[in-house]
C-alpha cells in the first residue's frame, strides 16, 4: 500500500510541477503582451522598438521590473480595455496579498493584545 501511494504522490507532484510552468509561462506571455501592448498605446513606439524592449526586458526584469509592469497595466487598461483593477491583479498580484496578510496580522495582534490584558 505504501509504494502505491508513494507512486501516487510522485505523480501528482510531477503533474502539479508542469501546470506550475505551464501557468507560469502563460502568465509570462501575458505580461509580455500586454508591455507590447502599452508601448504601442502609452508611447507610440514603432513596431519593431516594441519588439526590441520587449526582447530586452525578459533577460532585465529584475532591473526594469516596475516600469515594465507599469506599461503592462496601461496596455491592458487602454489597449484591451480592461478595468483598473483587472489590469492591476494582472501586473501586480502580490498587492492584494500583502494587503491581506497585513490585515490579518492585525486582526490577530490585536486579539493577542487583547488576550494578555485579559489575563492581567
Amino acid at each position: 500500500m505504501t509504494k502505491l501511494w508513494d507512486k501516487l504522490l510522485m505523480s501528482l507532484g510531477v503533474v502539479g510541477g508542469g501546470a506550475v510552468i505551464v501557468l507560469g509561462l502563460g502568465y509570462a506571455v501575458t505580461i509580455i503582451a500586454a508591455f507590447i501592448t502599452g508601448l504601442d498605446v502609452w508611447i507610440g513606439a514603432p513596431v519593431w522598438l516594441q519588439y526590441v524592449l520587449a526582447f530586452l526586458a525578459i533577460p532585465l526584469f529584475q532591473l526594469a521590473a516596475i516600469p515594465m509592469l507599469i506599461i503592462a497595466f496601461v496596455g491592458a487598461m487602454e489597449g484591451w480595455g480592461w478595468e483598473w483593477w483587472q489590469a492591476g491583479l494582472l501586473c501586480f498580484p502580490g498587492i492584494p496579498l500583502m494587503i491581506a496578510a497585513l490585515f490579518g496580522t492585525a486582526i490577530f495582534s490585536g486579539a493577542e493584545a487583547l488576550t494578555r490584558r485579559n489575563r492581567s
